[in-house]
């Protein structure tokens, strides 16, 4: 009974400290972006954080509002704080102070059961290194440090979650179904009726919920993998149906998208699927490969949707992928001993571009190179955590002892979307939707590999 009224003290301490440092941290950052505006918000955030604690114990709620509701929140390009709405701002808001309790009550628990978060930390620290660093705003820093603060919140509410009892942990994937038949339809909704197009290199794109092409297909791919689980789990041929039918238009989505990237991560992902599909399933995976392809081309030349043509043409267009080639050469020139030590700062990478290509676009498309740029071979952190995590689910895989080992397959393939899409792309920092779904997904199958190991050594 001692023992139990010490732990709740200590509780009560962390929540204590998780309030007066998300308070501080609140009025900090309203202030300093907006001026004396700030105050009147700060009191706004200062009532959220004091309601902090009464939603601790909400991850189900949480999960389902960042990836259900925050996506289309986000479409709304009215009511501007800065670049964020102010409907996601006060979704944001909320889950700040939330965010710090939960991972003050929860770090000891979560780095020693999923010990890769503790990359992200990592990562946090460096860009908070660039506070000392006096020609880089504030805001500058907050923008890459609030993105991956919310990844990490993502990973400790979706553990606390997964450690309540029965919570099913296939109703969060189920989610990203949801969204991934949304968004799969309003990029096919988009391309059927030529509205709401982005007009890129010359060539109209189809952007769905996530409003760019690159960015839809993105979270496409990363749903893939998951549909083919849940398709497999489904448990009645309504949810067969129904999971079938989105993986079905995802993979429509994905070819109407017209980016390059996706294109060939979803080559790879099919081409490792296949390699570790059972005998008796690889025929059925030819078979549905092969009448899927018919139906596009039957689709394609019947609505006269000339997608086909129009990749063709894309192809034919190298002058991105020089572009690439020319600024990834002039930033890996650029880094010398400094900068593959400690980095040249938050969007250094995109300042010297402007430097030496002035007018031109400024996104380094690599995020391997970025990082190094802007915070240093440590960085790269980020990355060995995917890698090194990856390659625990392809070892589990392999494991002939677990009665699921093939499930495993999913998280790896997840994560390579973001490995693979990384070499050509900023995606990975700037998809938050896509990013907190492959993490959530991550987290999801590392419990259950943990839980299946934790059977058999019994």
């Amino acid at each position: 009974m001692e023992y139990q009224l010490q732990l709740d003290k200590i509780y009560r301490f962390k929540v204590l400290i998780g309030v007066i440092l998300s308070s501080i941290l609140f009025i900090f950052l309203s202030i300093n972006m907006l001026g004396i505006k700030g105050y009147a918000l700060s009191a706004g955030l200062i009532f959220f954080t004091l309601l902090a604690p009464l939603l601790l114990n909400k991850y189900k709620q949480f999960l389902f509002v960042w990836i259900l509701i925050v996506p289309f929140l986000d479409t709304y390009r009215g009511l501007l704080i800065g670049n964020t709405n102010v409907f996601t701002y006060f979704v944001t808001g909320l889950t700040f102070p939330v965010a710090i309790i939960l991972i003050i009550k929860n770090y000891d628990k979560v780095f020693k059961d999923f010990p890769y978060v503790k990359y992200l930390f990592l990562l946090q620290f460096l860009i908070l290194a660039n506070i000392i660093r006096p020609d880089i705003p504030v805001m500058e820093i907050f923008n890459p440090f609030k993105f991956h603060f919310m990844e990490i919140f993502i990973i400790f509410c979706t553990y606390s979650f997964l450690k309540e009892k029965n919570n099913n942990p296939d109703k969060v994937l189920s989610w990203i179904a949801i969204l991934a038949f949304i968004n799969s339809s309003a990029i096919i909704f988009q391309r059927l009726t030529g509205m709401w197009l982005s007009i890129i290199e010359g060539i109209p794109r189809p952007g769905g919920i996530f409003g760019h092409p690159v960015d839809s297909s993105f979270f496409l791919n990363i749903f893939l993998p998951i549909g083919l689980y849940l398709f497999l789990k489904a448990n009645t041929k309504k949810q067969r149906i129904l999971v079938g039918t989105t993986i079905v238009i995802s993979v429509f989505a994905i070819l109407i998208s017209l980016t390059k990237a996706a294109y060939i991560t979803l080559a790879f992902n099919l081409f490792i699927l296949f390699l570790y599909l059972p005998k008796k399933l690889k025929a059925k995976f030819i078979y549905t490969a092969v009448g899927l392809s018919i139906l596009f081309i039957f689709v394609n030349y019947a609505l006269s949707l000339e997608i086909i043509e129009k990749f063709m043409e894309r192809l034919s267009n190298m002058h991105s992928w020089y572009w690439r080639l020319k600024i990834w050469g002039a930033l890996i020139n650029n880094i010398n001993i400094g900068t593959f030590l400690i980095g040249n700062g938050i969007n250094s990478d995109a300042l010297y571009i402007m430097k030496i290509f002035p007018g031109e676009p400024t996104a380094s498309h690599n995020l391997y190179i970025q990082f190094i740029y802007e915070y240093g071979i440590l960085a790269w952190g980020y990355f060995l955590a995917l890698f090194t995590l990856g390659f625990k689910f392809i070892k589990a895989t392999l494991n002939k002892t677990l009665e699921n080992r093939f499930i495993y397959i999913v998280p790896f393939l997840v994560i390579s979307v973001i490995l693979i899409d990384s070499m050509s792309n900023i995606t990975a920092i700037s998809s938050r939707t896509s990013v907190f779904c492959a993490w959530i997904t991550m987290v999801v199958f590392y419990n259950k590999l943990y839980n299946e190991t934790r059977k058999i050594k019994k």
